[in-house]
């Protein structure tokens, strides 16, 4: 939910500051941090600080968007799961940390299902 926008800017205008800038906002969750990556040409480096700022400290979380966000994905999950690499990896982790959350790299159908905009806002 992080990219549908800010306090100060919707998600319309958080894309095209930064494709104004010659990049694109990426956003990715591990297992033990959250990345915010920003990659622009030198001369925007100030402007893709203060993006990344708003998108990290101001996100809106907009609650009409969490279903939509959720579906996708329980989407993308599904496609994730059907590959051998993943298939591997969760298995390896599996082995590896039995009986822990490392060896879970993947969310259940149902732990997506279950989240709520208060559980986000509370994690975010």
């Amino acid at each position: 939910l992080m990219r549908e926008g800010t306090s100060t800017r919707s998600a319309a205008q958080v894309a095209e500051a930064a494709g104004g800038m010659g990049g694109a906002l990426g956003i990715s969750v591990g297992s033990d941090q959250t990345t915010i990556a920003l990659d622009v040409l030198g001369e925007f480096t100030a402007d893709a600080v203060a993006l990344v700022a708003d998108v990290a400290t101001q996100p809106a979380l907009p609650a009409s968007e969490l279903t939509r966000v959720r579906d996708n994905l329980l989407r993308q999950l599904t496609v994730t799961r059907s590959t051998p690499d993943t298939l591997a990896a969760e298995r390896f982790a599996a082995t590896l940390y039995p009986n822990h959350p490392y060896g879970r790299i993947l969310p259940t159908d149902a732990q997506l299902e279950a989240y709520t905009l208060a559980a986000v806002k509370e994690a975010s």
